[in-house]
């Protein structure tokens, strides 16, 4: 797969609608400068996107663009290595999850108290790499534990700190803690890192939260064993084991989408809506394809051609107090199944690609003005590549760069909507004279 992620210098002149010849001397020797804008052809993509190993989201809520968008956290845990608290001399007192949300949610501010719910897993988490917003593993409907949270949005995007959710699990789960732990107590080989793992049936935890906003759950979010110490029969201290939550965790975000422009899209299908609008969002698999083909008609019998900035840009988009936009853009080749694939080219140098078929610079939100942005970003050397290579075909899902949020640490399900005949193609290039 080749990812395009596009260019973070932000230079754009004004637009034109039409070809223009604005004459500039180079070096000299005499050329000229010319421009041509692009209306891009584009279509509706819905995909699957891989949400292993990164921040943790727990919720729901309401979309009048998108459907109701549900996200279930998904985790493993894992305790110390080398350390055993199976004998006798641990008295073990209780069994608490402890929750860090952090400053990320989405949906609307309505202070309805949001329940969150913790559920044991009854089947393993698979390898990173077989996992999808789409997979669903299995866990017990009768949680283990809850905790209520009162969301104010405006207080909790403000957050500089962690909120801390504290929920005591049930004694039954805790005494079939204890009994694995027991089972080891004799046995040097092992300690409390296997005694309590998918090893020994305990696969981890499921994280589900009603209310009306997706809510981000830090990955510094543990279960802890509370225990004392005897000594010579006496009460000597009390402290905790701690299970963090592993790499093995993901999130199942689903929506459904009765009722919206794009409840008819079915997966790695185009897709034009009736609205003529184009969407977008992030941790769903929602994203728009551009076809570059109006672009490669154009210059394809044009020799010697030089492209001193080729631009894309989206916009405008329209932010809301509930319903904010993704920070960038990621940009991946595509074939004529939709599906992301190289580029058909015979050179094995892509100048647009640093390694592992990845640029660093992404096609950013700017914002313009109050509540209003456009994507903007220069992937020049890639159009100077396939114009080159006289490539016949060229199209790309544009999709939200996904964990583009350090803040949080994972992903969002940031989304925007816009009218497909915003999504341009700015482009200036020079012919000699």
């Amino acid at each position: 797969m080749i990812l395009v992620v596009l260019g973070s210098s932000l230079f754009f002149i004004a637009c034109k609608e039409e070809l223009n010849n604005v004459g500039k001397d180079l070096s000299g020797e005499q050329f000229d400068l010319l421009y041509k804008e692009f209306t891009l052809p584009s279509r509706v993509i819905i995909d699957s996107v891989n949400t292993s190993g990164v921040g943790l989201l727990a919720g729901t809520y309401v979309d009048p663009e998108f459907g109701t968008v549900t996200s279930v956290a998904y985790a493993e845990f894992v305790g110390t290595v080398g350390r055993d608290i199976s004998s006798d001399k641990f008295i073990f007192d209780s069994l608490k999850v402890s929750l860090r949300l952090n400053s990320y949610c989405y949906g609307e501010n309505s202070n309805i108290p949001i329940i969150f719910s913790i559920h044991e897993l009854t089947e393993e988490i698979p390898d990173a790499s077989l996992i999808t917003n789409f997979t669903d593993v299995g866990y017990n409907l009768e949680p283990l534990g809850q905790a209520s949270y009162t969301l104010d949005k405006e207080e909790h995007e403000a957050l500089t700190t962690d909120v801390l959710l504290t929920i005591d699990l049930t004694d039954s789960y805790f005494q079939r803690i204890q009994d694995s732990l027991r089972v080891i107590q004799n046995d040097i080989s092992k300690h409390s890192t296997l005694a309590i793992s998918p090893e020994t049936g305990f696969y981890g935890f499921a994280i589900l939260a009603n209310g009306d906003n997706v809510v981000g759950i830090n990955t510094t979010s543990a279960m802890s064993i509370i225990y004392h110490t005897l000594e010579d029969g006496i009460h000597k201290d009390t402290t905790s084991y701690t299970y963090s939550f592993s790499n093995t965790r993901y999130n199942r975000i689903t929506s459904d989408r009765s009722g919206t422009a794009i409840a008819d899209a079915v997966p790695n299908t185009p897709f034009l809506p009736e609205n003529n609008m184009r969407y977008f969002q992030s941790g769903t698999g929602v994203s728009t394809e551009l076809d570059f083909a109006l672009f490669l008609e154009f210059f394809k019998d044009i020799p010697n051609v030089v492209f001193n900035s080729v631009g894309i840009s989206l916009g405008e988009i329209k932010e809301t107090e509930s319903f904010s936009a993704p920070d960038a853009l990621a940009m991946e080749q595509s074939d004529e199944n939709s599906l992301t694939s190289p580029l058909e080219v015979s050179s094995t140098e892509l100048p647009f690609v640093i390694s592992d078929n990845v640029l660093q610079q992404e096609l950013l939100l700017t914002i313009e003005s109050e509540n209003y942005g456009v994507y903007l970003g220069l992937p020049t050397s890639y159009f100077q590549f396939i114009t080159n290579e006289q490539v016949e075909r060229s199209t790309v899902i544009l999709r939200p760069s996904d964990n583009n949020n350090s803040a949080i640490n994972g992903y969002t399900v940031d989304r925007f909507v816009i009218h497909q005949d915003s999504i341009k193609l700015k482009v200036y290039y020079t012919l000699p004279k």
